[in-house]
């Protein structure tokens, strides 16, 4: 390749990932992964195309490459030098793997298609954004499940660990309560602004479902070292909603394998038979209340 041409390409590459990097922050992760594959397929296409010598490939590699790694090994640098583990920055950067992995990715199919003959081309052309629409709308709903809830389906099958529940009268409730209800549990804490987004949908399922007497919805606050006593009750006054509304101990959450907020479970005689988002929950409420 000459200079310019080297300069011409790496100014792309450059461009594309400052284009593409604030795109996990607003649009979200799985729109990155759906613009990262596409596109970083397209220049890579582009650049093989246009490359003015046989011996390009490994030129084209390093150019659309190092401004996708640079960012990933400074960032970790970053968490080195604060005192993380290596382990630590990886894991605290989970949510952005897929993301990340589909300009690799973009790149590697960039150049698959670019050997195959016409005909292959359109073949890995379509299925490679049929792959990235498919993670796009559901496949990086189930990475996040994984992240957020220890399994990529949420549909699981646990035995319940024993529990002590309080309300705000100190009323006490436990396994033995409700050995014959589908019981639905929103657990959540004050100065989670995702949990308060999806209360209003929890205030609607319980007013269409919570009164048949076969399904039950409890909300389940993690009181905090900064909340004060009955502020959680004080917030749900304040926002008109009325679900009934349980205190968990830090024991509790525990047991139950709570890792991000809010989660949902839902448990029938004694087992936990989802573990999820609330997006879940309604058709296995459905089906319950159908049977």
């Amino acid at each position: 390749m000459k200079t310019k041409q080297i300069l011409v390409f790496l100014l792309l590459s450059v461009v594309l990932q400052i284009a593409i990097a604030p795109l996990g922050g607003y649009g979200g992760h799985h729109i990155k992964f759906f613009a990262a594959a596409i596109l970083y397929m397209i220049l890579t296409l582009f650049m093989l195309k246009n490359a003015d010598t046989s011996g390009f490939w490994i030129s084209t590699l390093l150019i659309l490459t190092l401004p996708v790694i640079l960012p990933v090994l400074i960032g970790i640098t970053n968490d080195l030098l604060n005192g993380y583990s290596f382990k630590r920055s990886l894991i605290s950067t989970f949510i952005s793997w897929p993301s990340t992995l589909a300009q690799f990715l973009g790149i590697g199919f960039g150049f698959w298609i670019n050997k195959v003959s016409y005909r292959y081309k359109i073949f890995l052309g379509l299925l490679w954004m049929g792959f990235s629409f498919w993670v796009m709308l559901s496949g990086y709903n189930l990475w996040l499940n994984k992240d957020n809830f220890g399994s990529y389906l949420s549909k699981v099958h646990e035995e319940a660990p024993s529990f002590i529940f309080t309300d705000s009268n100190n009323n006490t409730f436990t396994n033995q309560d409700f050995p014959k209800y589908t019981l639905v549990l929103e657990f959540w804490y004050t100065g989670c602004k995702y949990c308060f987004n999806d209360m209003p949908k929890f205030q609607k399922m319980f007013d269409q479902y919570g009164k048949s007497g076969k399904v039950l919805f409890y909300s389940v606050n993690t009181p905090i070292r900064e909340d004060s006593l009955g502020y959680a009750q004080y917030l749900l006054d304040k926002y008109h909603f009325n679900f009934p509304l349980l205190f968990a101990s830090g024991d509790a959450i525990q047991d139950f394998k709570i890792i991000g907020y809010p989660t949902y479970l839902i448990l029938e005689r004694n087992t936990i038979i989802y573990r999820g988002s609330i997006n879940g929950i309604e058709n296995i409420v459905k089906d319950r209340l159908e049977k």
